[in-house]
């Protein structure tokens, strides 16, 4: 494949746009497109735990959000490479990185596994990127397309669910954003925060009063932000509101896709609904649409940007026209029924939030009070153990005075003991010494036994010493031939292995060998039947040629007959006659001329090469003269080719073998069919149909 028929389409657009009809028809297009759906949506951070949660989701929103009958799963493409990017998905990608992407490199790594895992062209259509448009341009090129719906409408369609307008919170909610997002979070009285998920995001984003007027001020803030980012970078504009009730517009549509290199993509099916406002409405949705555009101004966006941004806004506008006033009216009533209700809503999330507040207040309150309380207490009660263990420690110094008294008069009685003791020990001391000099006397005697002995041991260390060298050596050679053992024993099982395989190999052949001998004998079945059938095409083969004969031979009596001379001008005439009916006196005229100048010439040229002394001085002359450049364009023009072809073998000169008898004959006859006039070639026709009939009789 190609990298233009592999380059990515990217599908821009916001929510309740018609993006999901869009995406069914690129996925139901013959050039097999891989289409992937809101690539970038917050619930696909389940891909890595709960793969199959995902596509749960088709059944139970499809109903809710009005959405059309999809042949497969939202997620089915994303579902089917979950083990190529469910790694890469991370909540930054969804919102956080929504204005920069340079927070979020995942956002990159995770695209680009989408785009290389597609099996053909991949299509994502991402309703949560139209705020790094460039980015996504600037780094995977291909085709980008935005989709965008009459702002009114889709406002109002927003109102299905409280989901969407809490996505417009989370944009709100982005890292480093523009100052015109900035100026419209100040609008709305919006403060950012941060949690760990995008649910306990949602939670909290989900509790933001937000009144009817401040929600489509955050509704077409945002949706003018996208019509001049998209506009900005290039992308092709496509309304849903025109391809709905437009044919040439449709039709124009399908002609930018197909020039961008995007074919095969049916929007016949498109039918958007549409919505008739009422004039307060529209006054009001003026109204509210000013401010926004007063947040651009703001901004630093120019006036004229504004200004063109708006005129398109203008003119794909519906043109709608009351065709069931009764009906206009009751729609009109429940808008404002609806509307009471956010606002109403909105109020109960304020004082829902102020009475939280509060509650939060009372609850740090509390908490201080309590940890004073529990301060007081802990000093309390380290006084009181301080004073419990002041008065231990006096008991513990009573009981211990009354101990060493006891102690003294123990030490006392062992002292008196003791110097009985050292009497009985100076009289043993006594006995001690003498005992020491007899066995100093033994120790002389046991010292010249030791060097007796320590001169056998040196000796028995020398023996033993060399002993050891002899079972080192021994052990060494145990070990060589271990080695030795163990290579025998590879060798063996190697010619083991290799006899199992040549085995093999010997049965392998003798099985080749008889399907070899068989082979051998149907061939020469085969080649007996062939030379029968050859005997038999040799045999017809010859008749065909005795045929042949006899055919050429009536043919040539008949060219030699005298009726054929006598009778040949006025065949020629007849002939030039139906020329002169066909093609008129000039033509002819000019024909003649040109054969009569082409024999003149070919005798001259023939007579020249016959005679090579006057053909250079001719050809000499003609240099002289000048004409000799002339000439020889004359000689290869109309001497050469026809030269060629009375020398020519005919239409076997290309490729067929002039040796072949059985080719032969036809080149004959297709040399005598060019000099034939169109009766003799009839005749001819007549002889070569009866002798046809003559060999499917025999």
């Amino acid at each position: 494949m190609s990298d233009a028929q592999h380059a990515p389409v990217f599908i821009h657009s916001m929510f309740r746009t018609g993006s999901t009809w869009l995406f069914d028809r690129f996925r139901r297009s013959p050039e097999g497109y891989w289409c992937y759906q809101e690539p970038y949506h917050e619930l696909l951070i389940e891909l890595k735990d709960q793969p199959d949660a995902v596509l749960d989701i088709h059944e139970q929103i499809a109903n809710e959000l009005r959405h059309i009958v999809l042949q497969r799963p939202y997620f089915y493409e994303i579902h089917a490479i979950r083990e190529h990017v469910a790694d890469s998905f991370s909540k930054c990608i969804s919102f956080d990185s929504f204005f920069d992407v340079q927070g979020c490199p995942a956002l990159v790594d995770y695209t680009s596994r989408l785009i290389a895992h597609a099996p053909s062209r991949p299509v994502l259509q991402c309703c949560r990127s139209f705020g790094r448009i460039g980015h996504l341009q600037a780094q995977f090129g291909g085709t980008h397309v935005h989709l965008w719906r009459n702002p009114r409408d889709q406002w109002w369609s927003y109102q299905v669910n409280d989901y969407f307008d809490v996505t417009g919170l989370a944009i709100l909610n982005a890292d480093h954003p523009p100052p015109l997002i900035l100026h419209l979070r100040e609008a709305i009285g919006f403060t950012p925060l941060r949690r760990g998920t995008f649910g306990e995001e949602y939670e909290q984003l989900l509790q933001v009063p937000l009144n009817s007027e401040q929600r489509y001020l955050l509704f077409y803030t945002l949706w003018f932000y996208s019509l001049l980012q998209n506009r900005e970078h290039g992308c092709c504009d496509l309304n849903i509101d025109q391809i709905s009730c437009s044919r040439a517009y449709r039709r124009q549509a399908e002609m930018r896709l197909a020039e961008l290199g995007v074919h095969g993509v049916d929007l016949s099916t498109c039918a958007v609904p549409q919505t008739v406002f009422d004039a307060s409405e529209i006054k009001q949705f003026e109204s509210i649409e000013s401010k926004a555009r007063h947040l651009f101004e703001e901004a630093g966006y120019g006036a004229s940007v504004i200004a063109t941004a708006l005129q398109a806004q203008i003119d794909c506008a519906p043109r709608n026209h009351d065709a069931r006033p009764e009906a206009t009216r009751a729609a009109y009533a429940a808008r404002q029924a609806v509307a009471r209700y956010m606002n109403h809503l909105a109020v109960q999330r304020k004082q829902h939030r102020g009475s939280a507040d509060a509650l939060q207040h009372a609850m740090r309150a509390l908490e201080a009070n309590q940890a004073c309380e529990v301060e007081a207490r802990t000093h309390l009660l380290s006084e009181r153990v301080q004073r419990a263990e002041e008065e231990q420690r006096a008991l513990r110094l009573e009981r211990d005075n009354h101990a060493l008294r006891a102690r003294i008069d123990e030490v006392e009685q062992a002292r008196s003991h003791l110097l009985a003791q050292f009497a009985t020990l100076q009289v043993q001391h006594a006995e001690e010494e003498q005992r020491a000099l007899r066995l100093e006397r033994d120790n002389l005697v046991l010292r010249a036994r030791i060097d007796e002995v320590e001169q056998a041991r040196s000796h028995l260390l020398a023996q033993f010493a060399t002993l050891q060298v002899q079972h080192a050596e021994e052990e060494q050679r145990a070990l060589r031939l271990e080695r030795d053992n163990l290579v025998l024993r590879a060798r063996i099982d190697e010619v083991e292995q290799t006899r199992s395989h040549l085995l093999a190999q010997f049965a392998t052949l003798q099985a080749q060998r008889a399907e070899e001998d068989q082979r051998v004998l149907r061939l020469e079945r085969d080649n007996l039947v062939l030379r029968a059938r050859i005997d038999e095409i040799e045999q017809a083969r010859s008749r065909l040629q005795a045929l042949f004969a006899a055919t050429e031979s009536r043919l040539a009596e008949l060219l030699a007959s005298r009726s054929w001379r006598l009778t040949a001008p006025l065949r020629w005439v007849r002939f030039q006659i139906k020329l002169l009916r066909i093609y008129g006196v000039t033509a002819r005229l000019r024909s003649l001329t040109k054969k009569a100048a082409r024999t003149l010439l070919g005798r001259m040229f023939r007579w020249s090469e016959s005679r090579p002394r006057w053909r250079r001085m001719g050809a000499t002359s003609a240099r002289l003269v000048g004409i000799d450049a002339r000439l020889r364009a004359l000689h290869q023009h109309w001497w050469l080719p026809s030269a060629a072809a009375l020398s020519a073998p005919g239409p076997l000169a290309d490729g067929a073998d002039h040796t072949d008898p059985a080719a032969a004959p036809a080149a004959c006859v297709e040399q005598v069919d060019a000099v034939l006039s169109p009766r003799a070639r009839q005749i001819k026709f007549w002889l070569d149909a009866a002798r046809r009939d003559h060999l499917g009789g025999t």
